[in-house]
């Protein structure tokens, strides 16, 4: 009876503690909102680590009265991901019908814009020398005969030389040596599509992933991916956290429980900005590293594993601003 009653009491403090989690949840976001309507990582994470202490609590306690074995804690490791991205820098090839809707626009711009007093000289130039050919033609008369226009030579220089300009111009391939080799631990390849960058663990089995690690004590979300893409890709990798909030996160199972206890992963991922720099991977953790296309990731990573983050992260357009 004392072992029942003690059961019944162990589970009404875990659903008190539910509640605790929702109120303290809601305190955070009304205090710490930010415009985007998430709340700071920073407080998610207090909130964390004080429901996990109250429910260690709750389970000493039990387990010094004798109504329960078992102490309680969180059962999901958290995890911290760095989604890098490196940005475009040509923009994306058109397609035929945004060259053709280009080309309509063109025209209407040029029907209802005013003209320049460049191209109204043009004009008066043109309309003089069709009366001069006019006058040429009806009275027999060649270029000699006929007087000469005023501006001629001015502008037939400044065609000249603009034509001259444009026929040296040679735009600048759009595929590079990096694209022809197909190198992807290269970032000058694929210069119009965004970048992501993979790292690849020592083992068998789901081995590629951006790089990511578990908290520390007393560690936030932010911290640990500034610590871990530290750690995985060196120090000489510069990038720009684009928030200190997640962007998504989707959580696993364990195929059995961790020693711990532990049941399974829940992986939040934190969006960077590429800047400058090389990645230098720690050979006792990972094997090699990729930069790739939201397309490439597919023969990388698991299908859930793109599915999960395909409409939060692998965005073809970078953020504005």
């Amino acid at each position: 009876m004392a072992q029942r009653f003690g059961a019944l009491r162990l589970s009404c403090a875990s659903t008190s503690l539910r509640g605790q989690y929702r109120t303290l949840w809601d305190k955070s976001e009304k205090k710490h909102a930010y415009p985007s309507g998430l709340p700071h990582i920073v407080n998610y994470n207090h909130v964390s680590r004080t429901l996990v202490s109250q429910a260690q609590g709750v389970a000493k306690t039990a387990e010094e009265s004798g109504t329960v074995a078992k102490p309680i804690g969180y059962p999901w490791r958290i995890v911290s991901a760095v989604c890098v991205q490196r940005f475009p820098t040509l923009s994306r090839q058109k397609t035929p019908f945004e060259l053709e809707f280009e080309e309509h626009k063109d025209i209407k711009r040029a029907e209802r814009s005013r003209l320049s007093n460049h191209e109204l000289t043009l004009l008066d130039y043109a309309r003089k020398r069709a009366e001069r050919d006019k006058k040429a033609l009806a009275e027999s008369l060649d270029d000699t005969q006929l007087p000469p226009l005023e501006g001629n030579d001015e502008f037939d220089e400044l065609q000249e030389s603009r034509e001259a300009e444009v026929g040296q111009f040679r735009p600048a391939p759009r595929e590079t040596l990096a694209d022809l080799s197909d190198d992807k631990k290269s970032l000058h390849r694929k210069l119009d599509r965004v970048l992501y960058l993979l790292v690849k663990k020592a083992r068998q089995e789901h081995a590629w992933q951006m790089p990511q690690g578990g908290l520390e004590k007393e560690e936030s979300l932010a911290q640990a991916a500034v610590r871990e893409l530290r750690e995985e890709c060196g120090s000489g990798l510069n990038v720009k956290f684009l928030s200190g909030a997640p962007a998504l996160y989707f959580s696993y199972l364990n195929p059995a429980p961790s020693p711990a206890g532990l049941i399974g992963s829940k992986v939040f991922f934190i969006k960077a900005q590429y800047l400058s720099g090389n990645v230098v991977v720690d050979n006792s953790e990972l094997d090699d590293y990729v930069w790739v296309t939201k397309d490439e990731m597919k023969g990388y990573v698991s299908d859930e594993y793109y599915k999960k983050g395909g409409c939060g992260l692998f965005a073809e357009t970078p953020p504005l601003g």
